[in-house]
């Protein structure tokens, strides 16, 4: 039996990579539990692009190489993420990302955890503020 759905955003999945350092075990351990089938992972679209563009930041800053960005950005497209259409989330994103003071980029994560009620994953200490079922990567 799955366990409750979790949303992962980008911060999560850099933190379990360790692409800023080493990998942190609790992201690391919700990506394993997602890759076994013990829960079900989702993700707005916009965690793609998210996780590309901090690894270019890496890359860019020396702390990781090409060839590794390209990998792990590999590794997430095959992880089994039930990606969701921007276009389903972004005008009640919009709607949120106002209330709470989020970008919109944000808060697509955050409807999506409410919309799926799901428990959303995340390093981002203002996105986890602005959710009622979160886990905070420390």
């Amino acid at each position: 039996m799955l366990s409750t759905p979790i949303v992962l955003d980008a911060s999560a999945f850099v933190r379990a990579v360790g692409a800023a350092g080493e990998p942190d075990d609790r992201a690391l351990g919700w990506i394993d539990a997602a890759n076994e089938g013990s829960t079900e992972a989702l993700a707005p679209e916009v965690l793609f692009a998210e996780v590309a563009n901090a690894l270019l930041g890496y890359v860019r800053a020396g702390d990781v190489s090409l060839p590794t960005a390209a990998a792990i950005l590999d590794d997430l497209h095959r992880l089994p993420i039930r990606s969701v259409a921007l276009r389903e989330l972004a005008v009640p994103a919009f709607q949120l990302a106002a209330i709470r003071r989020l970008s919109v980029y944000d808060a697509c994560y955050l409807v999506l955890a409410e919309q799926a009620k799901a428990t959303l994953v995340t390093a981002d200490r203002a996105l986890a503020a602005a959710a009622t079922d979160v886990i905070l990567l420390d």
